[in-house]
């Protein structure tokens, strides 16, 4: 593709020179002239670069991002920029009637190498700008990222436009390169208000289930962070060798999930203890996130 590019503005240049040269080399205008076509070229242009970075910082955000946002944007803006006024340069020097073949193929060059350099960021750039846009998540939002090379999951401390960081459930920040979050399945669990928790714990045959199922019944009702909103269902899931497997149903804010979650098995140890319902000492407690 890049290659191609660079074939384009070499054909380009040397058309542009030819349409303003000719084959002698004194040209068909004169130095007047052309001198008049540079400056009336230079104010066009002017114009309308100016035009096409106003609408890239509009696009972009520029005065709403922070300002490591604000230093990549600025960035990008720069460099089309300077790629737009050293078009313009090749067009001046042109009209003026000066052999371009030469640097239209440095251009040429200079196109590929810095296309080939840059294309994996070139992709990110791009990819950002779509998770910008689409907001797919957002700043504080916890998150799934998955792909065929693994899963992780966090909290987003930062959207910019090349790297995505989220901060794990042990403190860990991860930066994840804007593409491959693309090519990821993404699970945004803060988008919605409410989060369903399914938590199994298993008893033993001897146990009284109907208490069981009270005593379970009663941590959930106490619990200000369930939902009153959803049915909370408990009963029981399976047989297994050992154990009767109780599952618990309900819904939980989301912004206490993780609260809910880890104080959930201290209250049924506590509970069954005080009951006298026994927890068959080969099984261990399971939570199971319904994601």
């Amino acid at each position: 593709m890049f290659e191609k590019i660079g074939e384009w503005f070499q054909n380009l240049f040397k058309s542009i020179g030819e349409a303003f040269t000719e084959s002698d080399g004194t040209g068909s205008f004169s130095t007047l002239e052309r001198i008049i076509m540079c400056i009336v070229l230079i104010l066009i242009s002017w114009l309308i670069i100016k035009l096409i970075c106003a609408i890239l910082k509009k696009a972009l955000g520029l005065k709403k991002a922070s300002s490591i946002d604000k230093s990549a944007k600025s960035f990008i803006i720069s460099i089309i920029k300077f790629m737009l006024w050293l078009f313009v340069a090749f067009l001046v020097i042109s009209i003026l009637g000066i052999n371009i073949t030469s640097f239209a193929g440095i251009l040429s060059a200079v196109t590929v190498a810095l296309g080939l350099s840059l294309q994996d960021v070139i992709a990110s750039f791009a990819s950002g700008v779509i998770i910008l846009n689409q907001k797919y998540f957002l700043t504080d939002e916890y998150i799934l990222v998955s792909n065929s090379f693994g899963q992780i999951e966090g909290k987003v401390i930062k959207i910019s436009l090349i790297y995505t960081s989220l901060r794990t459930v042990n403190g860990q920040v991860v930066f994840i390169n804007n593409y491959n979050i693309i090519k990821s399945n993404i699970t945004n669990f803060t988008r919605e208000k409410f989060r369903r928790v399914v938590y199994t714990v298993g008893v033993s045959y001897d146990s009284d289930i109907e208490l069981v199922k009270n005593v379970l019944g009663e941590i959930i009702t106490q619990d200000n962070r369930v939902s009153k909103e959803h049915e909370t269902n408990i009963h029981v899931n399976s047989l297994g060798d050992y154990k009767v497997d109780v599952v618990i149903k309900t819904w939980i804010d989301t912004n206490y999930y993780w609260d809910f979650y880890n104080s959930l098995s201290e209250k049924i140890l506590l509970e069954f203890r005080k009951n006298k319902i026994d927890i068959p000492s080969i099984t261990t407690l399971n939570v199971i996130k319904d994601k």
